[in-house]
């Protein structure tokens, strides 16, 4: 059985995509950015309909979410053996067993990478990218049953759980050999954090293809792009998927409210990750 898969994981709307671009970018080492409509050919998502329509053989709309939930394993399986190096899989799912079975399958990852960003900023960029508001963003972000729901057709369902159970999920999981790279940090140097995610993944480092790689994955880059061309992973309810990449946004636009509901609610992982400041400067203690 290989052991390939490479998890790039994160709550919605943390800095999943901007990894992914930023890996891709530096593995092609090409002379010219990655077009966006191209990400999907050189990575995969444990949401992508398609796949798990190939291992039912049957139409996902005939199926119970517990039937397609059990369906994972298969799929992963599905992804390593489609190369024979590393296979990088994009997830928004928590680590965990739900209907009895693992969201993840340790037997065949080689590591993960979670992509953790200040509660804050995902409450309000979760608010852009589902089309809510900011009262019901939060609120999902504090719901133990909360799903990412699919429509069967493009993408199937992801196990959310709240923000905190989610991110204590992947980085406290010894069997995924996770790896947590905070959206500051790469925001502050991502030539850095793409290094740190390189030696990780046991792969060998050039400076000058992570400075192009960087270069390439820049926000303003994508962004440039999807005004171009769009975006197929952008949400009809949303402007631009590339919206603002920028942190602090939260403190500004969420009611005082939301903020202390977001603080009382995530309390002890805000303060573990090295975002209680933010909330300090706001007042909440």
């Amino acid at each position: 059985m290989k052991k390939n898969l490479v998890w790039l994981a994160s709550y919605i709307k943390s800095g999943n995509t901007w990894m992914r671009f930023l890996l891709v970018n530096y593995l092609l080492d090409r002379e010219e950015p990655l077009p966006i409509s191209e990400i999907g050919r050189y990575t995969y998502g444990d949401m992508a309909a398609r796949a798990f329509q190939r291992v039912a053989g049957r139409p996902l709309t005939d199926l119970s979410l517990r039937e397609i939930h059990d369906l994972r394993p298969a799929v992963q399986r599905l992804y390593a053996e489609a190369r024979d190096d590393i296979v990088l899989v994009k997830t928004h799912s928590l680590a965990g067993t739900i209907y009895g079975t693992a969201t993840v399958q340790p037997a065949l990852t080689r590591c993960s990478l979670y992509i953790v960003r200040n509660p804050l900023d995902v409450a309000v960029s979760r608010t852009h990218h589902l089309g809510q508001d900011t009262e019901e963003s939060v609120a999902a972000m504090g719901d133990p049953s909360n799903m990412f729901m699919g429509d069967n057709k493009a993408t199937v369902f992801q196990p959310a759980g709240t923000w905190s159970q989610h991110v204590l999920s992947w980085i406290d999981s010894k069997p995924l050999k996770t790896l947590m790279v905070r959206y500051e940090d790469l925001l502050e140097d991502a030539e850095r954090e793409l290094t740190r995610a390189l030696q990780h993944m046991g792969m060998p480092v050039d400076s000058g293809r992570v400075r192009k790689a960087v270069a390439f994955s820049s926000f303003d880059e994508l962004s440039r792009q999807e005004k171009e061309s769009g975006f197929q992973e952008a949400s009809p309810k949303s402007a631009a998927f590339f919206r603002r990449g920028s942190s602090g946004e939260g403190g500004t636009r969420l009611t005082q409210e939301s903020l202390e509901r977001l603080y009382r609610d995530h309390k002890a992982v805000i303060e573990r990750l090295g975002y209680a400041k933010s909330f300090h400067d706001l007042g909440l203690r």
